[in-house]
């Protein structure tokens, strides 16, 4: 009895052999009968009808429901294929979706021509087409802020906008903030409180502050930290990074007031600064959360 189960256990595991080993290969067939299928397709829409009428042919022989699964898909009546799928799909004009594009992006003040595909972002545009290496690649999911860059004077992760997405709007990295050679005041100011340590997440940081001081949002540290959240220092350069940014805004006010005397001959309103500007953004503790909601839905 031992005997007999035995074999009766192996002939059961080499029925089940045969069994995925036919499976296996009827799954190969079905995958090339597709394959042949949809390049028979493009050649037709080509208008090569040699090619198109030989690849439908190997392709029925090899699996027929293959290619008529693959006829459904690709949204061609199939009532023009009934017989011969070659001689239906002569002259017929496939829909299929654009896959490279040429695009104009205006960088740094600069227009460059570029070919790209649908899928590139516009961090491997500039990076690797256009060779701007200041926006950093971190996460490539939005999470680090490496990658931020100016668009329009927005503050946006190049990680999450395709390449297409930006034409016809001005993109500013990190190297144009210093056309003639001078440090912008944010980069200036970077320097002076020592807000970096390996400084691999800088050029996002500074992005960051730019556009934040432009939104009127480095008004407190507690603004500051709150709008910067989304740029991450893996080193912990965070409470020099804000002295940072509030010197950058300040040096900002004092400027635009400086111009505001010049052209009225009035005094600038002193900006808040300090426990005003703690107390005007606290004093209301209903108002709070109000503004802080609106403030997350604008950014």
């Amino acid at each position: 009895p031992r005997l007999s189960r035995f074999r009766q256990r192996r002939t059961q595991k080499g029925e089940q052999y045969v069994a995925e080993e036919k499976f296996a290969a009827g799954s190969g067939a079905h995958r090339q009968a597709r394959r042949l299928a949809e390049v028979a397709l493009q050649a037709g829409s080509a208008g090569d009808e040699a090619t198109a009428g030989r690849l439908f042919a190997e392709a029925n022989r090899t699996d027929p429901q293959a290619v008529q699964d693959v006829l459904q898909e690709s949204s061609v009546d199939r009532s023009a294929h009934a017989g011969h799928a070659p001689d239906a799909v002569v002259g017929t004009q496939q829909e299929v979706p654009r896959q490279v594009f040429d695009i104009l992006l205006t960088v740094n003040d600069a227009t460059h021509r570029l070919t790209v595909d649908a899928r590139t972002t516009l961090l491997d545009a500039l990076r690797d087409r256009l060779h701007l290496t200041g926006t950093k690649r971190g996460c490539d999911l939005g999470q680090c802020g490496a990658c931020t860059v100016l668009l329009d004077g927005r503050r946006i992760n190049a990680c999450l906008m395709l390449a297409v997405m930006a034409r016809g709007h001005a993109i500013t990295t990190v190297e144009g903030l210093s056309p003639d050679g001078r440090l912008h005041p944010v980069q200036q100011a970077f320097i002076e409180r020592d807000a970096f340590q390996c400084g691999y997440c800088t050029p996002g940081q500074i992005m960051s502050a730019i556009g934040l001081i432009s939104e009127g949002r480095a008004i407190t540290d507690a603004m500051i930290r709150e709008h910067m959240s989304g740029n991450i220092c893996r080193c912990g350069a965070y409470t020099n990074i804000v002295d940072a940014v509030r010197d950058a805004a300040a040096a900002q006010a004092a400027k635009v007031g400086t111009a505001w005397q010049d052209a009225t001959g009035d005094a600038a309103p002193e900006p808040a600064t300090g426990n005003t500007a703690r107390q005007e953004a606290t004093h209301d503790t209903a108002l709070q959360p109000a503004l802080r909601d609106t403030a997350r839905q604008e950014v």
